[in-house]
């Protein structure tokens, strides 16, 4: 029988840096999962911020209305004979026309100003939005626009614009 009296020393295998190897492993693995988790909740305040800012807008968006949506058309006066004596404007001469009625070439005109993309997209180019976005990241705010005609037409037929 043999023994290792006086031999207090453990057996050097070569393999004593396993062991603060597999603790830096978990070091780092611990420190990515908390970036990780860091991500994921700062993802849900953000989200939770940006729908609780959607909300606040959304309560004080001003109520919407057909009649809203309606240009003011001109009162007009006849006499007792049916012929128009006087338009009542305020300096703005508006006319309901059908949509129908407006020849093509104008609507093209004003397609291939606003949004020459019109019929391909909803009421939201997704396209435009991003670019305009971007624009104004690297150009300033306000260097691009990104509404559609649709939404032209709600702003300016509920938000005061000057």
């Amino acid at each position: 029988m043999t023994e290792n009296k006086g031999s207090s020393q453990p057996k050097k295998n070569g393999n004593n840096g396993g062991k603060s190897n597999s603790k830096k492993n978990r070091n780092v693995k611990r420190t990515i999962i908390k970036i990780i988790g860091f991500m994921i909740i700062a993802f849900f305040v953000v989200l939770l911020l940006g729908i609780l800012l959607f909300a606040y807008y959304a309560w004080k968006a001003p109520a919407f209305t057909e009649a809203k949506l309606q240009d003011p058309i001109p009162a007009k006066i006849y006499d007792k004979n049916g012929e128009l004596v006087k338009t009542l404007d305020n300096g703005q001469r508006h006319e309901h026309v059908n949509l129908k009625d407006v020849p093509k070439s104008m609507k093209d005109a004003v397609l291939a100003t606003e949004d020459n993309r019109f019929y391909e997209h909803g009421a939201l180019d997704y396209k435009r939005l991003f670019g305009a976005i971007g624009k104004n990241l690297t150009g300033g705010f306000g260097s691009e626009g990104a509404s559609t005609l649709t939404q032209q037409v709600v702003k300016d037929a509920f938000f005061i614009t000057t």
